[in-house]
Parts: C-alpha cells; structure tokens; sequence
C-alpha cells in the first residue's frame, strides 16, 4: 500500500503539493487504484502513481495491536525527525496483540531507544513492529496468530509515558499504520 509522504518522496517532490493537486484533505487517505497526478511532470513524461492495496490474510486485514488513544501519529515532526509509526497511550501492562500472524524474528531490547522491542514478519513482505514494551511474551522464530499477546505496554526505551509505539513496514518501507488498520 502507499501513503501520500511515500508517492511525494519517491517523486522528489512536497508533500503539500502531491495534495493541494490532487485535493486531497487530511488524514489522505488512498484508495486501492486511484490515480494520483504528479505535479511539475509534463503530460506524458511520467505515469501517474497508482495507490496499491495492502497486503491482507483470509481477508480479515491488520488489527489495532492495543486499545488507546494516538498520542504521534505517522509522519514528519516539527522537531525535524519522521515518525516512522504511531505511538499509542495505553495503560501499563496492558496487553499488545499481533497485528497479523506470523513469525516473531526479533524479541529483545538490543535496538537502542525502543527498549524491549517485537519485530513479526507476515505475508507478501509485511513487518510489523511493537516498541517500549514492559514485558516480551513471545520469542524469535514463534509462530505467532492476529490477535495473540505478544508484549505488555511499557515505557522502556526513549519514552517516558506507558505506550507503545507501533510500526508497519512494506520490505523496508515504513507507511502510515493507520491506513491499514482495521477499526
């Protein structure tokens, strides 16, 4: 799946105006198949960027991995870094769920400022991450099921505040989990 920040970066060109020619309003949500222009293209130089649905299995899709509120959502910030996922308010302890099944292949606190870190890889290349976790319930190379306790929301690593921060990456491309997630 794309996102806006994904076409405009790819394109070498503003976010701001990917949407204002396209008019498109906040949160930009795409739509599977639609045709987005490029601005600053000549007609015919270039095709057209076309959004690309999300991977989904049985047809169910990614589910919220914690109930919370976003607290940083995906995207640039005004501090100059881009948040590569949303970080989600959630009492401490409480339970993450796998997004999606699949294979657990990272399980510790080794990546320095996510503290105790869950990596899954799912099907068609999806990845997703769970970060700042108080507790890891899975290990590497465990199969896991949408919806299985996999971490307990925590403040570890460079946060200073229960929540978890939350990833989904296509291969090494990281999109805006919002669009992908299930209500």
């Amino acid at each position: 799946g794309d996102t806006v920040y994904g076409i405009s970066r790819a394109n070498g060109i503003l976010m701001n105006d990917l949407t204002s020619v396209n008019g498109l309003k906040q949160p930009y949500l795409l739509v599977a198949g639609q045709l987005l222009k490029i601005p600053g293209r000549r007609k015919g130089s270039a095709p057209t960027a076309v959004v690309t649905p999300p991977a989904r299995s049985a047809g169910k899709g990614f589910m919220w991995p914690v109930r919370g509120s976003v607290i940083s959502g995906y995207g640039p910030k005004k501090a100059g870094y881009h948040n590569d996922g949303v970080n989600i308010r959630a009492r401490l302890g409480a339970t993450v769920q796998a997004s999606e099944s699949g294979v657990v292949v990272h399980a510790s606190n080794k990546l320095q400022g996510y503290g105790n870190l869950v990596l899954i890889k799912h099907q068609n290349g999806w990845v997703t991450a769970y970060a700042h976790n108080d507790k890891i319930l899975v290990r590497k190379g465990q199969q896991v099921a949408r919806g299985q306790a996999v971490a307990e929301v925590g403040s570890t690593g460079r946060v200073d505040s229960p929540q978890l921060h939350f990833e989904m990456r296509k291969g090494s491309r990281a999109v805006d989990p919002t669009l992908y997630l299930k209500s």
